[in-house]
């Protein structure tokens, strides 16, 4: 409960990537389970207005097509 649009990608030779928008209640406890897991490194983007307009009224695949065009070009 709390955290959103999970993904996971196995990057072969480097690790995992985790993906996923997690709700400000439950944000300690994801940074710790995170932490227990020996995260090495974590970039946090808030979401903008209109990514909150757009996911309270139902246009969740526009706010997902948006998150993967602002994915850094190294992955």
């Amino acid at each position: 409960a709390g955290v959103l649009d999970l993904e996971i990608s196995d990057l072969e030779t480097s690790g995992f990537r985790v993906r996923c928008q997690v709700d400000d209640a439950v944000l300690g406890r994801v940074l710790q389970r995170l932490t227990d897991a020996g995260v090495t490194a974590l970039t946090s983007h808030p979401p903008t207005l209109e990514d909150l307009f757009l996911r309270h009224y139902g246009a969740q695949e526009v706010v997902d097509e948006r998150a993967r065009r602002d994915e850094p070009a190294d992955g």
